[in-house]
């Protein structure tokens, strides 16, 4: 697997992609397809970039330029978003260690 190996990422901001880089708290440039169902790339990427987690780059802003402005911030970025992801990593070990408990429970209360 090669995501603990990354220093940052450019990725589309799908669901999947973005729950992974966060998980690996690897800080990422987001380039979110334009004609993505109901913009939810586009959501999933500003919801890191709000919480100064990312960065985002629209598709129709792309050139040259504008791309390596955007890896230049975020290699300039890249421990403070680091940090930033760490945060939301552990948030989310805990909701899976909280879900893991809650179905353990049940299964007790109601095996045989």
């Amino acid at each position: 697997f090669f995501y603990p190996r990354l220093d940052f990422a450019l990725a589309r901001a799908g669901a999947n992609t973005v729950a992974e880089l966060t998980a690996f708290t690897i800080p990422s440039l987001f380039i979110p397809l334009p004609f993505a169902n109901y913009q939810e790339q586009e959501k999933n990427a500003q919801f890191l970039v709000k919480n100064q987690a990312a960065l985002i780059l629209s598709q129709a802003d792309l050139n040259q330029q504008t791309l390596i402005q955007a890896l230049k911030k975020l290699q300039a970025q890249a421990p403070f978003f680091r940090q930033q992801l760490k945060q939301f990593a552990s948030s989310q070990q805990q909701a899976v260690a909280n879900l893991c408990q809650l179905i353990i429970q049940v299964l007790q209360k109601h095996s045989p």
